[in-house]
């Protein structure tokens, strides 16, 4: 259980965000999953660049792009997501 809980504690600021979908704001609901889904990954790439000053100095002088991800198990594709 402790890893589900650390996992929990990461995407908790992406359910706070999420302020669109008022009822059934569980994991059962597909709209409530892929909006915090998409808040997760933007937060994500939010605190890459927050924590780190040489990654957001080579992305403002466009060396790097950020760029999040989102892994499809049923599927295997990855879909990425400009940041």
């Amino acid at each position: 259980m402790r890893n589900l809980t650390g996992l929990l504690e990461k995407i908790k600021p992406a359910i706070t965000r999420e302020t669109t979908v008022t009822e059934n704001r569980t994991g059962d609901n597909p709209e409530f999953v892929g909006s915090v889904t998409r808040l997760n990954i933007d937060h994500s790439i939010e605190q890459i660049r927050q924590q780190s000053e040489i990654i957001t100095q080579l992305e403002e002088d466009g060396i790097i792009k950020i760029v999040g991800g989102l892994y499809e198990v049923e599927t295997g594709r990855v879909l990425f997501v400009d940041g």
